[in-house]
């Protein structure tokens, strides 16, 4: 929707979305469910927080933490 944020055509296999949400983890959730690979530039405190929510997925699903 064009209400959730603004999509940007980079080339033939890439888009930039700008988009925002009333917090870190509903972002992250809103982001992971529209079900591409993508890479996060902006803010750095997302990047964190998608680290953090990832370990917590691979804890749950029995799998130890991605060293970094």
């Amino acid at each position: 929707s064009p209400t959730m944020g603004r999509l940007e055509v980079v080339d033939d296999r890439t888009c930039r979305l700008e988009t925002g949400g009333h917090s870190l983890d509903s972002l992250a959730a809103w982001i992971l469910h529209i079900g591409v690979d993508f890479e996060v530039t902006d803010p750095p405190e997302l990047c964190e927080r998608l680290r953090f929510l990832g370990d917590r997925m691979l804890r749950a699903a029995g799998a130890a933490t991605v060293p970094r």
